[in-house]
Parts: C-alpha cells; sequence; structure tokens
C-alpha cells in the first residue's frame, strides 16, 4: 500500500491543479531513528522534498483531491467529499496513513454509508466511531463530526 500512495502522490502533483486551497500532503520516513518528513505539499502548491537522491523546493499549482482521487484498500471517500489533507508514515511494516477529508452531508448520513459501504466489502467495523481491520490486517478507524448544517468532517487512518 505504501508504495501505490508514495506513487499516487506523485501522479497528482504532475497532474493536479486547482482553485483556491489545496490538499495538502506529508509523506514521513525514519532516518536515524528519528522521523523526518521526505516529502510534502502545503495547500498553495508549494512542494518540499528532502531524499538522500534529490533535495529541493518546488512550486507548483495547488490542487486538490475529492472522492473520485482516492480509495483506501477498496474504501471509496463518500461521494462529493474533499481530501483536506493527507499523512503518510512509512516507518518500515508498521507505519500507516490519516485522510482528513470535508463531506456535503452530515456525519450521520455519512457514517451510515460508510457502513454499508464496508459491509459490503465484507469488513467488519466495531463501534460507534467505526473500527476495524482492513483486507491486509491493518487496524483503521473512521472518526466524523458534523461540520455545521448539511456538512461534516472527517479522519480515516490506517495503520498506526
Amino acid at each position: 500500500m505504501r508504495a501505490i500512495l508514495l506513487a499516487s502522490a506523485g501522479a497528482v502533483l504532475l497532474a493536479g491543479c486547482g482553485d483556491g486551497d489545496g490538499t495538502s500532503i506529508s509523506i514521513k520516513s525514519e532516518e536515524n531513528g528519528a522521523e523526518k518528513t521526505v516529502f510534502s505539499t502545503s495547500t498553495d502548491g508549494a512542494v518540499k522534498i528532502d531524499t538522500p537522491v534529490f533535495k529541493g523546493d518546488i512550486n507548483l499549482p495547488a490542487f486538490t483531491l475529492d472522492g473520485a482521487d482516492l480509495q483506501l484498500d477498496g474504501l471509496d471517500l463518500y461521494p462529493g467529499s474533499k481530501v483536506r489533507d493527507v499523512k503518510v508514515n512509512a516507518r518500515g511494516g508498521e507505519g500507516g496513513v490519516e485522510i482528513a477529508f470535508d463531506s456535503p452531508a452530515p456525519a450521520d448520513v455519512v457514517r451510515s454509508w460508510y457502513r454499508g459501504a464496508l459491509a459490503d466489502a465484507g469488513i467488519r467495523v466495531t463501534g460507534d466511531g467505526m473500527s476495524g481491520q482492513t483486507e491486509g490486517g491493518k487496524p483503521f478507524r473512521i472518526a466524523l463530526g458534523d461540520n455545521g448544517g448539511e456538512a461534516s468532517q472527517g479522519t480515516i487512518t490506517i495503520g498506526n
């Protein structure tokens, strides 16, 4: 999954552009026992790369990921959702990913949709906070909250 996320982030950066605030992405790794950000974008399109092979700052147009751009272990985002932030922690086999998003429906509606989508995928969910394991055995949780009126915010966390 980590390789897919890294490749997806790179492809989005090369192809994407958008209006207004974009999606921020950060990819962290471990170097000499310490966590290090090796790739990040800001909501305005500023990109930082810090790897042993290449270091640099690049300015690209801001881009916004939406539900059609992202799939996590076969799970789509709620239709019409916009990704606010993607954090990838690539610590060997112990890493994880966290996706923060905004949805155009109240939290109860989005929660019900996710419960149905997870059940359809054969993924068992426990608790109101929706947690369980992916098909690959990674722990996940989905947290949702209302964001005023007919909107909500959520976070999907997979792994540690």
